[in-house]
């Protein structure tokens, strides 16, 4: 391992801080995979507050929350890599925590304090079309929308926050004696190319990460299987994580590859949102290109015509394995309900609010039966 990682000069703090639809959980697989060699290495990666899968495989949102909730905060997560020569964090939340911070400078001040005498940051961002598309439909997937692509793509910002997220970390090199600086890709660009990419923004040797089993994390949706989910957040309204549960979590963990025949759906927007959605970005994304080295700067036109699915003609297409897949999600939130009812029903100390609860999970369970929300 060489430069920064090393340790030469003094600790260096690395954060890896998405954006969101970057191939951040993938990265994060292959993180924890990683974790005793870069150990090894010098470079502490802290397990997630709260624990983390026994398998090391699996899918997590990485070792960052709440690393820049304030001063304390970050002095307890920089303590767990006390012995480390470098530390790091990576969630896809940590860019708006950042963007969200009042005064961030208290970044600077505590890595100072911890003898961290750089910050290394690092952001994918992604091409608009295509990345305003894969966050519509995650909204769908876990988030309990139930919009059209038309009117998610309409509210889509996210070069606008790579924008501010540069210019915040060029206003913490210096503070309290500590560098900082920014490190961008397009992971349009380098896609296929993520682990190496890592390992340079690290100064390590690239075959000092293991890649996880599978090809991707998180897979998209099919068209059929997005059709589903955009009915059950209706049906569900006030459940969107019983929603996610049911559906896309089903899905993407019981079949994790897409099904043969079928194909992720693209859920683009119209042609006239699309053009309005980049007249709009185009100032935030002149910022960004002038940051970025030109191979990694936005590049609209980049976008392809969404391909035809083979379920348009057909219907929707569900095979056997998403059927079980179904089957299983809405089997295992009944299951989880009921046992929830019965802890509680079995627990009759805990009075009027275990009771309130008990109702509300049995209105769930209703819901679930019925398939509409009441």
């Amino acid at each position: 391992m060489t430069g920064a990682a090393k340790g030469e000069g003094g600790r260096t703090l690395f954060i890896h801080m998405g954006q969101p639809k970057t191939g951040t959980t993938w990265l994060q697989a292959a993180l924890r995979l990683s974790r005793d060699a870069l150990a090894g290495q010098g470079v502490a990666y802290p397990p997630a507050p709260g624990g983390e899968p026994d398998d090391p495989a699996a899918i997590t949102s990485g070792n960052g929350k709440g690393l820049l909730d304030g001063p304390q905060a970050l002095a307890a997560r920089l303590a767990e890599a006390k012995d480390a020569r470098a530390a790091l964090f990576s969630s896809e939340r940590l860019q708006d925590a950042l963007l969200d911070l009042p005064d961030p400078s208290f970044i600077a001040h505590e890595a100072a304090r911890a003898g961290f005498a750089r910050i290394e940051a690092l952001l994918f961002i992604r091409d608009p079309v295509e990345h305003a598309a894969s966050l519509g439909q995650q909204r769908v997937k876990r988030h309990g929308a139930t919009e059209g692509p038309d009117a998610l793509i309409a509210r889509f910002d996210q070069p606008a926050r790579a924008a501010e997220a540069i210019a915040r970390i060029a206003a913490l090199d210096g503070t309290a004696g500590v560098r900082a600086r920014l490190t961008v890709r397009n992971y349009s660009v380098c896609r296929r190319a993520l682990l190496p990419e890592l390992a340079a923004w690290l100064g390590a040797p690239p075959e000092l990460l293991r890649a996880p089993p599978l090809a991707r994390a998180n897979r998209a949706l099919t068209r059929s299987e997005l059709a589903l989910q955009l009915r059950l957040n209706r049906a569900l309204a006030d459940a969107p994580d019983a929603a996610a549960r049911i559906g896309a979590d089903a899905f993407c963990q019981r079949v994790p590859d897409l099904p043969a025949g079928q194909s992720a759906d693209p859920f683009r927007a119209s042609p006239e949102a699309e053009r309005r959605m980049l007249a709009r970005l185009a100032p935030a994304m002149a910022r960004v290109d002038a940051f970025v080295s030109p191979e990694h700067r936005y590049r609209p036109e980049r976008a392809r015509p969404p391909a035809p699915s083979p379920e348009t003609a057909a219907g929707h297409m569900f095979d056997d394995a998403q059927l079980d897949a179904l089957a299983g999600g809405v089997a295992d939130e009944v299951l989880r309900l009921r046992a929830e009812l019965a802890r509680l029903r079995a627990a009759p100390e805990q009075g009027l609010g275990a009771r309130l609860l008990a109702r509300a999970l049995l209105r769930r369970l209703g819901m679930l039966a019925r398939g509409r929300a009441r």
